[in-house]
């Protein structure tokens, strides 16, 4: 991305699953999300922090994933893990 450059809409989200992610599609129990808006090129966001109201999942052992997705103009969605 060069600096004159913006990213699509940039979405955080929290899935809970009863196996660990090892990539494809996600599938699971959303547990919060939160829109980050945009970044032009060379930004970042930095230090960032949030309090959501979320909906436990079922008594159980779960795995967590904090994933962020990016819509783009031509309404497709690119995803990455953390």
């Amino acid at each position: 991305m060069s600096d004159d450059d913006t990213t699509g809409t940039l979405k955080l989200k929290l899935r809970a699953t009863t196996d660990p992610y090892r990539g494809g599609n996600l599938r699971g129990r959303r547990l919060a999300e939160e829109t980050l808006g945009q970044l032009s090129g060379g930004a970042s966001h930095t230090a960032l922090s949030y309090t959501k109201a979320w909906s436990a999942p079922p008594a159980g052992t779960y795995y967590l994933t904090l994933w962020i997705t990016e819509t783009t103009s031509q309404g497709g969605t690119t995803s990455g893990t953390t």
